[in-house]
């Protein structure tokens, strides 16, 4: 004789799931990107981290952390700060 489950797992609701957490984090991530965007052409034009952070109504720690990337490393690319970021 087998034993009945209690709970029925229900796999299509389980993928559905984890598509919506995974959107959700893709999102999140997406919107630090743009604002890394943003601070990397005001960091270009030589503009101020606090003048920044007012502009985009951003704490100024944010902007810092960021200013602060770019300048340690010019290279690295926007979606890699917002995985150092969002870590």
């Amino acid at each position: 004789v087998c034993s009945v489950l209690l709970t029925e797992y229900d796999e299509q609701a389980h993928i559905e799931s984890e598509r919506e957490i995974a959107l959700r984090e893709g999102e999140k991530i997406g919107r630090e990107i743009e604002k890394i965007v943003i601070i990397r052409k005001k960091y270009i034009k030589h503009i101020s981290s606090k003048e920044v952070a007012n502009m985009l109504e951003l704490p100024i720690e944010y902007v810092q952390q960021v200013m602060s990337i770019l300048s340690e490393n010019p290279d690295v690319g926007d979606s890699e700060i917002a995985e150092m970021l969002t870590k």
